[in-house]
């Protein structure tokens, strides 16, 4: 018989072993109530945004109050039932949102003072969420447009950057308090020191693209390439900070470019006194970032991974090209087919003036002409213009210009002038740093800027220059020289060969391919002058460019075999 103690303990362990079993099934209960009452609440919130899509359909729909109440109601539903689940402070937004939006349509006081009352309790109630500084923008919204108070409205915009200094609306607040602080009714007068970002352009092409920031004045300014996040989704991003500035008020919040290495350009008001420019990257291999004056605007060099390779090999073979004599391009034997011409000046910018009105732009237009046809009859080459009309052309479009339409060479056409008229003869340029006095005073007048400020280019011209074609453009030019000169000796009497020098012109800066500058004659010189309005002279300077381009390509050819 089994003993009344060991009866009591028996008894004892399975009343334990059923009184865990019953807990662990409760517990259990409840989780899986927990998980359902959050599976309810998501389904809620998503069918709230379902139904919200659907009426945005429906013109119709959207002009009765019933249909939108339904609406506010289904997301009124997930915020109330679970105030902590994950999707509530979105719920709440959204239906401040869809008060604000039947505002529109309603127009009764009562609606926009819901939605104001509604954005502040997510800010209260959710102070940590990603929604809480997209309701403070709302905010001040509601105060500009909607009350028509635009100090409480400047208030409210400038609580963004301080609550909220790492949130996505600082950009766009920054850019409303910009705003308002030029705007007449807003009732107080600020002497504004920043200096107006006027306009941003860009030229792009499948392997590189240029950007340039315009301003009014100089500026300063800091770069800065970030890495692509993946938890958040933002792409790979290049932005620039440029300090005690404001944006125009006409100019665009983002320009798109999907050209594969740019998505698109943001800009915005990132605090009162900084705008930020920010370049969302799909695919680079490189980029550099540079100013230039009169007028001042920064300009932004991006290029992708192909390209940047292939400009890193020139320049690392360039370093060795003091021992050989011959450069990667001709090494390789790559083929030269495509040039670009650009004839400099034109429009508004008549260049040089000599005797009798003859403008330097209408000269080399002229020139350049002749030498396109020459260049395709002759030498079998594709030829584009920078312009091929009286237009005017900012120095950086001409390179971007080369760069987009991917030349093998790129000649910039030009007439010189000097305060002394016995000054004579032709001369050709690449870039480099000055080589004296006179080819710093030309690239200032080129660059229609002053010396001092050419000074200033120069301190920062070693690093624009790391992956520029020195060499090869230095054996184009004299090629170029030398045909030029040879030509005009074979007809002409007294011809002064000025020799190859070297000068930093705007218009070389960036170029991705072996780049010159042609000084052709001197137009303040009266013999030259009168020879540059003269045909013949003309298609002889356009045959010595051509010769010197053939016996580039000649001898790339010949140190290839």
């Amino acid at each position: 018989m089994i003993s009344v103690r060991r009866m009591i303990r028996y008894n004892y362990v399975s009343y334990n072993i059923f009184a865990i079993s019953i807990a662990l099934f409760f517990v259990s209960l409840c989780l899986c109530s927990h998980a359902d009452a959050a599976d309810i609440v998501a389904k809620r919130y998503y069918k709230a945004k379902g139904d919200w899509a659907v009426l945005q359909k429906s013109p119709k729909k959207m002009r009765y109050r019933d249909q939108w109440m339904k609406v506010i109601t289904s997301f009124d539903r997930v915020w109330k039932y679970n105030p902590r689940h994950y999707l509530a402070d979105n719920a709440l937004f959204m239906s401040a949102v869809l008060y604000k939006k039947m505002f529109g349509v309603s127009s009764k006081s009562s609606d926009i003072k819901e939605a104001l009352e509604r954005f502040i309790r997510v800010q209260e109630c959710y102070p940590m969420s990603n929604m809480a500084d997209d309701a403070q923008y709302e905010i001040a919204k509601i105060y500009e447009f909607e009350k028509k108070d635009l100090k409480k409205a400047y208030i409210e915009y400038s609580k963004i950057s301080i609550r909220y200094p790492d949130g996505d609306m600082v950009t766009m607040a920054g850019s409303r308090l910009s705003a308002l602080e030029r705007s007449e009714k807003f009732g107080i007068k600020v002497k504004d020191k920043r200096i107006a970002l006027e306009n941003i352009r860009y030229w792009s092409a499948e392997e590189y693209t240029r950007v340039v920031i315009d301003f009014g004045s100089t500026v300063s300014y800091n770069h800065h390439l970030l890495k692509q996040d993946i938890e958040t989704g933002k792409p790979q991003r290049l932005f620039i900070d440029i300090n005690n500035s404001r944006l125009d008020r006409f100019l665009t919040d983002q320009i798109l470019i999907r050209d594969g290495i740019l998505k698109k350009i943001r800009v915005g008001q990132n605090t009162r006194d900084i705008v930020r420019v920010v370049l969302d990257i799909e695919h680079i291999g490189g980029y550099k970032v540079f100013s230039l004056p009169d007028p001042f605007r920064i300009v932004i060099d991006v290029n992708n991974e192909k390209t940047l390779s292939k400009r890193q090999g020139n320049s690392i073979m360039s370093e060795n090209h003091q021992k050989d004599k011959y450069s990667l391009a001709s090494q390789l034997g790559l083929d030269i087919k495509r040039v670009v011409i650009d004839p400099g000046h034109g429009g508004k910018d008549p260049g040089a003036i000599g005797a009798g009105g003859i403008k330097e732009k209408d000269i080399v237009l002229s020139v350049a002409k002749r030498l396109k046809k020459r260049l395709e009859d002759k030498a079998g080459l594709e030829v584009f213009m920078t312009r091929e009309k009286d237009v005017f052309l900012p120095l950086e479009e001409r390179t971007a210009i080369a760069n987009t339409k991917k030349a093998d060479l790129f000649i910039s056409i030009h007439v010189n002038a000097h305060r002394r008229s016995s000054m004579k003869g032709t001369e050709t340029y690449f870039l480099d740093f000055a080589s004296d006095e006179d080819s710093m005073a030309l690239a200032a007048k080129e660059n229609a800027t002053s010396t001092q400020k050419m000074s200033d280019l120069e301190k920062i011209l070693n690093e624009l220059l790391l992956n520029s074609k020195i060499n090869e453009s230095s054996m184009l030019a004299s090629h170029v020289q030398n045909g030029i000169v040879k030509n005009l000796e074979a007809n002409y009497k007294d011809i002064k060969d000025r020799g190859v020098k070297q000068a930093p012109f705007y218009v070389l800066i960036g170029a991705h391919m072996p780049a010159v500058l042609v000084e052709l004659s001197f137009i303040t010189n009266k013999e030259e002058c009168r020879r540059l309005s003269n045909s013949g002279y003309q298609d002889k300077l356009a045959n010595g460019i051509v010769s010197g381009i053939k016996k580039y390509i000649d001898d790339n050819k010949k140190t290839s075999l």
